[in-house]
């Protein structure tokens, strides 16, 4: 009987999300596992009867276009004789809930959500589990469609990506922190501040010009907010090389405003996690059930938060003991619940909820 150790990812894309959810991983079981795990990563379908009995798991990345329902069909068809389970995965809410338009206007990458939901549906029938990134995406997906077979599969990041040894300490309070915005430009759009709603530009527009931090954001322009106020722009690079820009720019705050509703409540805590690797302390968004709710209480804003408050926020964050207390939070967080994609928790996690007792070999 052929050996069932080939894992198939068909992901339509080479952005953050993919690198995140299955590039990293697939580069590290390939060097790291000794051939006991054959990660693929194909665009294409795969047809090889000599393959297809070598494959443990097909996971297909975010399936919500009928095109990929065609090619979830191909493997459930030959799923009796192969023997593979079929999964697909999703790492954002992308459709409505309850008839309801959830994705925010200002979000410029959205399509129809209702439409989407519809999609999914059809796409999702049958499979063996569908995996999400959150707790909450996996509620709000199960009060949509009634999934049984929903699987919380956590975002990790590569520590060897943003150069293995982040910061641990500082040896005095900063007087002028680095700050930096790293986010995509989905999170507001002209005219909408989005997810900046609130005390964020009052007081980023304030500090930078006054001096009081020194501001740092991807992007080939200002956002429409921050024009005309002092700060440092950083091309957009390729999300592979994403981390190691990160680390350059050795940031002390890394940013992470988010507006409270429903679609940033099923975000993953990926800000957290590339914060804690870089060694910058988060400053995130605090509502309840926000994905940053298991960051340091000195490190969340909460709604009714004023700019001065904010400001008074900072101020208190960087002050050399509560910036420590945030660093050593953080790395607690990586390390108890194994988020650096590297560590033995998070592969066997990964690889058990694909896999199953296929990975026997290597726990």
């Amino acid at each position: 009987m052929a050996k069932k150790n080939i894992i198939i990812f068909h992901v339509t894309d080479r952005g953050a999300c993919s690198w995140v959810r299955f590039r990293f991983m697939a580069g590290l079981l390939e060097t790291n596992v000794g051939g006991e795990v054959v990660p693929v990563i194909s665009p294409y379908e795969v047809t090889e009867p000599e393959v297809l009995k070598r494959v443990a798991a097909i996971v297909v990345a975010r399936p919500s276009v009928p095109l990929h329902g065609v090619l979830l069909e191909h493997y459930k068809a030959r799923r009796a004789e192969f023997g593979y389970k079929v999964f697909a995965d999703y790492d954002d809410l992308l459709c409505d809930v309850g008839g309801e338009k959830t994705i925010p206007d200002y979000n410029i990458f959205s399509l129809d959500p209702r439409e989407i939901g519809k999609v999914m549906e059809k796409n999702c029938s049958g499979l063996d589990g569908v995996t999400v990134a959150s707790p909450f995406l996996k509620r709000t997906l199960e009060r949509r469609f009634g999934w049984g077979n929903i699987l919380v599969v956590p975002n990790t990041v590569p520590r060897f990506a943003y150069g293995m040894a982040p910061r641990r300490a500082v040896a005095e309070d900063i007087r002028k922190p680095r700050v930096l915005y790293a986010g995509s430009t989905s999170h507001f759009k002209p005219g909408f501040v989005g997810d900046f709603e609130g005390p964020w530009v009052p007081w980023l527009r304030k500090a930078a010009a006054e001096g009081a931090v020194e501001l740092h954001c991807f992007g080939y322009k200002a956002p429409f907010f921050l024009e005309g106020v002092p700060l440092a722009l950083h091309e957009f690079v390729p999300a592979v090389a994403f981390p190691q820009a990160v680390a350059a720019i050795r940031p002390d705050i890394y940013l992470a405003p988010l507006k409270e509703n429903d679609f940033n409540r099923c975000k993953s805590d990926l800000k957290l996690l590339e914060a804690a690797a870089v060694g910058a302390a988060l400053l995130g968004s605090g509502f309840k059930d926000s994905p940053y709710k298991d960051a340091h209480p000195l490190s969340l804003v909460g709604n009714d938060t004023t700019p001065e408050q904010l400001s008074e926020i900072v101020e208190r964050m960087c002050r050399k003991d509560n910036f420590n207390a945030i660093l050593a939070h953080q790395r607690w967080y990586m390390d108890d619940g194994g988020r650096f994609t590297e560590s033995n928790a998070s592969v066997l996690r990964f690889l058990k909820t694909y896999m199953g007792d296929s990975v026997g070999c290597i726990s």
